[in-house]
């Protein structure tokens, strides 16, 4: 049986609790003094720094996913494990409860038509 309120609760909840959450962050960040901190630090060490944690998230993680599907018998190329996790990162950034994990779960299953529980696997074992 459908809910009568499924879309409220799919798309309204999770937008609420991600505005309450962003007011609440940013509500208590004095931006001024965030902005002479970013000013008064090294520009090249920062930008070394963003790339370095840029690469580990991103490019090792989708090796990582690619390994841990290959071990279950789903052989995706990097190039499309990296599309695909790259393609998530708004959902992970935005939308609270691992909602990204469930869109990279979709699209695998979509992409290589085994069933749920298969796939279930890595997202279940393993944490970010």
């Amino acid at each position: 049986m459908k809910m009568p309120n499924s879309k409220l609760v799919r798309y309204v909840v999770p937008a609420v609790v991600s505005a309450l959450l962003f007011y609440l962050l940013f509500s208590k960040i004095d931006i001024q003094n965030v902005l002479s901190n970013i000013r008064g630090c090294n520009i090249r060490l920062l930008l070394l720094a963003v790339l370095i944690s840029l690469s580990i998230n991103i490019m090792l993680g989708a090796a990582k996913w690619r390994k841990i599907l290959a071990a279950m018998g789903c052989d995706l190329p990097y190039r499309e494990v990296l599309s695909i996790r790259t393609g998530c990162i708004p959902f992970k950034i935005i939308f609270p409860m691992k909602s990204s994990e469930l869109l990279k779960h979709y699209t695998w299953t979509n992409k290589t038509n085994y069933p749920l529980p298969v796939l279930s696997v890595p997202l279940c074992s393993i944490r970010h």
